[in-house]
């Protein structure tokens, strides 16, 4: 009786601890992807910065010409 109640207990730790590590990689995952999309935004603001600056540079220039 006890043995078995001690092995219905063992399958429902081990179940949890299945899900915990599920839960575990998935997080991974995610904070993975969380750190992907802030490189891509700082890229992508970047670049902006970037092609503003070198806007205002031709604008400046042209500024000049004129």
């Amino acid at each position: 009786m006890f043995q078995a109640k001690a092995g219905a207990n063992s399958k429902i730790i081990a179940t949890q601890k299945t899900l915990q590590d599920k839960a575990g990689a998935n997080s991974k995952i995610i904070n993975r992807m969380k750190a992907i999309k802030i490189t891509f935004d700082w890229a992508f603001l970047h670049s902006k910065r970037k092609l503003v600056e070198s806007f205002f540079m031709l604008t400046k220039k042209r500024i000049v010409f004129l």
